[in-house]
């Protein structure tokens, strides 16, 4: 499959920074039965430092994926 992202990097506070990503994934099969992924995707994080030792993250991402069975 193949996949294209773009986004933005920020330092809000010393204290706050983050990243937002969006893009585009697809992948088509040779099998004729196996259906084409196509779709939208995105990555987001905000990474607050609470003390120069101990930081939180806050992390989602979207995305398809595909089995076969």
């Amino acid at each position: 499959g193949h996949s294209i992202m773009g986004g933005v990097l920020w330092d809000a506070t010393a204290k706050l920074n983050g990243s937002l990503k969006a893009g585009y994934s697809w992948k088509d099969y040779d099998d004729p039965n196996q259906e084409k992924i196509d779709s939208w995707s995105f990555d987001i994080d905000l990474i607050h430092n609470i003390s120069p030792y101990i930081f939180s993250i806050l992390a989602t991402h979207s995305a398809s994926s595909s089995s076969v069975i």
